[in-house]
């Protein structure tokens, strides 16, 4: 089963009246959502079923364009409460009843640690915009790794939301202006001309801003307009497309063109892959294949596609796909919890089951009812307010229980946080547990009492960090708040980060001022290794940053003490980060007259985000690692430490680890608030030792 955030969104079922019905695009639509729940189930079957998406993005664009084409033709114009009222009434009702269920399971089925993050999600998808939330995160160094939601495939029903309420506002303006030049304009010739412009210009930022960071392109609606653009450019152009093709000669043609569209998207969805760049130019093959299975149309003759589009199998799929897109994804992401995330064949049929049943259900229930209901279409102010009150409810609800949630946290920490004011390094809490292993009892021991949801929000407050975009220097002034005699510098990426709540209080307790060099996903090394990234211009602004923090630091003469630490154990980015890399940076520190404290890196934790582990799993203690397996990064530069005069290494793991095995908790305390950065109140339970770390560096300056 795969959980990542894959491509899907069922356009709207065209279950019309007879008149205009094509059973060509239901079974399109059959197929494209067979492709993407067996992606979903079976990734490895059909390891690029996330094209499913682009074939309804494009059957969208096909179908809402003609309507409006149709209204213009009729009216002269496009009534846009008509045309929103009747989307309302067509897709927000199974969509709420879906979203109500998820804010159920979130309570009730869900581990407490992943409450927070899915319900802002069922909030930003009331609203339709979780393609925008996800497009975020996925650039947002410490949400990029979120474990995806109950939710999180209505990113693709954000951005098509987006597409109903643009599309016509398009059209009306491309008319008027086109009313402008000439008193009598052609709706589908203007509409061509629009949609000709948004094809070409969303192709075109498609391509180059995939290449520059796929994931976040991934969930843009600037990326994925030109899909709809060219569903609409069928509707509006069918002259142009048939011309010259009449009789026997077009049957045959476009029965070809049929069977060749659907070979595309097969071809995609067996060959494409999660590694695969897309959208960009690769997205045209399932969108040209989509186009040219409908341009085929239902009377494409004997030997086309449309030949098997009756199947009743096919059409029966094709009527339900938009509520078995809704409801599949959370019963994936539920049945991962309750039954971990392997699914055998027995389960995936069972899944897919439940899907379609509930699909039924709802169709029958929820969508058919509202949707042909005459009392709704003569009230068409019901529909605004039902869609107000619902996105108001359900965002009511993830707002108030997220305030909730956030209040107890704040009342936690303000608890912890005066229980560890002032550690002692001979108790056993937390770190001082770690280091005094042999006069305190099971200092690895996991109590009943350990809050998983409240070691996930345990997170340092790092707001001074430099852009990810620029290679400028941006520091702050902790400690002391002003500038003195005597400072010192913390250097490093997000790991470094962590630390400062101990040296901010370090700084303060002895009249110091702490400069900060923090850039997230940057080891700070110069010459740095380029990071890997979506972004690929992020490893150029990352090797530039770390030659001018360093030069910065080397410049200030207040500065005496350099703190330094990277994700040595957790990021396979800094792989490349060699002994040679690393001597050079400290090298050029200690011969500047600095001296540092080098902070070997806290073991990594396989990849587990602690919280969750310890949440989710029935044997906590499964949560340890293997110690040589989780220590290999802050190992090699130990090695590498140690033959150098005037660095002062502290290695975090021998507070976390025995000799054999790290573990998730030390002393009481949760380590980690995701998978490798430490939790602010473990930190703040270190603040004895790297006060005497600091002192020792200080006392080896020189040498």
């Amino acid at each position: 089963m795969s959980l990542r955030s894959a491509p899907e969104r069922l356009s709207e079922p065209l279950v019309s009246p007879p008149k205009g019905f094509r059973a060509d695009i239901q079974a399109l639509r059959a197929v494209a959502v067979a492709i993407v729940v067996v992606f979903h189930i079976w990734p490895e079957i059909l390891p690029g079923g996330y094209v499913g998406v682009d074939v309804f993005f494009v059957i969208s664009g096909f179908l809402i364009t003609g309507h409006l084409i149709g209204d213009v033709a009729r009216t002269g114009t496009v009534s846009l409460t008509a045309f929103w009222g009747r989307r309302i009434r067509r897709l927000l009702p199974a969509a709420f009843v879906v979203l109500a269920a998820c804010v159920l399971i979130t309570f009730f089925l869900l581990p407490s640690t992943r409450w927070e993050q899915t319900l802002f999600e069922i909030g930003a998808s009331a609203l339709y915009v979780e393609n925008w939330v996800l497009a975020s995160n996925s650039v947002d160094y410490l949400a990029a790794s979120n474990i995806p939601s109950l939710v999180q495939h209505f990113w693709s029903l954000s951005t098509e939301e987006q597409f109903y309420i643009a599309w016509p506002l398009l059209i009306l303006a491309g008319l008027g202006v086109a009313r402008l030049v000439r008193r009598r304009a052609n709706p589908r010739l203007v509409t061509g001309i629009v949609l000709a412009l948004i094809f070409g210009a969303s192709l075109a930022f498609s391509i180059s801003f995939t290449k520059e960071s796929p994931t976040e392109a991934y969930f843009s609606t600037f990326t994925r307009a030109w899909e709809f653009a060219a569903g609409g450019l069928l509707a509006s152009l069918p002259a142009v497309l048939s011309s010259g093709l009449t009789g026997r000669i077009a049957t045959h043609v476009r029965s070809l063109a049929g069977w060749a569209g659907l070979g595309a998207i097969a071809i995609t969805a067996l060959r494409f892959s999660g590694e695969t760049m897309f959208p960009g130019s690769r997205a045209l093959l399932p969108v040209l294949g989509a186009v040219a299975v409908m341009w085929a149309g239902s009377a494409a003759g004997g030997w086309g596609p449309a030949a098997i589009a009756r199947f009743v199998p096919l059409q029966f799929l094709g009527g339900i796909s938009y509520s078995l897109y809704l409801w599949h994804w959370p019963l994936i992401v539920t049945a991962g919890v309750l039954f971990g995330t392997d699914i055998n064949l027995a389960g995936g049929l069972a899944l897919i089951a439940i899907s379609v049943v509930l699909a039924w259900l709802t169709r029958r229930f929820v969508e058919d009812p509202v949707r042909f209901q005459p009392f709704w279409a003569r009230r068409r102010r019901y529909a605004f307010v039902f869609a107000a009150a619902g996105m108001a409810l359900l965002i009511g609800t993830a707002a108030i229980s997220i305030g909730t949630l956030r209040s107890n946290q704040a009342a936690q920490v303000a608890a912890v946080q005066e229980q560890i004011a002032e550690p002692d390094p001979a108790s056993c809490l937390g770190a001082s547990a770690g280091a005094n292993q042999d006069e305190c009892d099971d200092a690895f021991a996991i109590p009943a009492s350990i809050d998983p949801l409240f070691a996930k929000g345990d997170t340092p407050q790092v707001e001074c960090t430099a852009s990810p975009y620029s290679a400028k220097v941006r520091t702050c002034l902790m400690g002391s708040g002003e500038a003195t005699a005597t400072s010192i510098a913390i250097l490093g990426d997000s790991h470094a980060g962590a630390l400062l709540p101990v040296l901010d209080e370090y700084g303060k307790d002895n009249g110091i001022a702490v400069h900060t060099f923090i850039k997230q996903g940057c080891s700070g090394l110069d010459p740095v290794p380029a990071p890997h990234r979506d972004k690929a211009q992020f490893a150029d602004f990352c090797a530039d940053w770390a030659t001018n923090a360093i030069d910065a630091i080397i410049s200030d003469d207040t500065i005496s003490t350099v703190v330094m630490t990277h994700a040595s154990n957790a990021r396979a980015y800094y792989a490349d980060t060699t002994p040679e890399r690393l001597t050079a940076s400290l090298t050029r520190l200690t011969d500047a007259g600095k001296s540092v404290l080098y902070v070997l890196d806290a073991p990594s934790t396989g990849g587990r985000k602690i919280p969750d582990c310890l949440a989710e799993s029935g044997n906590p203690a499964g949560c340890a690692s293997a110690r040589a397996e989780v220590t290999t990064g802050s190992q090699r530069d130990a090695a590498t430490i140690a033959q150098l005069p005037g660095v002062t290494s502290m290695p975090l793991e021998n507070f976390l680890c025995d000799t054999d095995t790290c573990y998730p908790v030390v002393g009481g305390v949760v380590g980690y608030f995701d998978a490798d950065h430490l939790s602010t109140t473990f930190v703040l339970t270190l603040r004895p030792f790297i006060n005497d770390a600091l002192e020792e560096a200080a006392a080896n300056r020189g040498q």
